[in-house]
């Protein structure tokens, strides 16, 4: 099975918004990429697991170091 897979990217003002998305992303959220390009993750998906999203990315901004972690929508 493919995964959704995305891509954020850090803003001047610090926010995290979605850079690129694939066609699993959009189907399991039910959303068309351009609603979510643009937008960041509390925009987007549910509150906690936008909230994880947000800590292990920023995590990942601290330390330059890559994750992977997995998460249920």
């Amino acid at each position: 099975t493919e995964d959704g897979v995305f891509f954020l990217r850090l803003e001047a003002d610090q926010r995290l918004v979605f850079e690129r998305v694939n066609t699993r992303l959009t189907t399991a959220l039910g959303l068309p990429a351009a609603a979510i390009i643009g937008r960041t993750p509390d925009e987007i998906i549910p509150a906690a697991a936008a909230s994880r999203l947000v800590r292990e990315c920023r995590q990942c901004v601290r330390t330059r170091e890559p994750a992977t972690f997995e998460q249920h929508l």
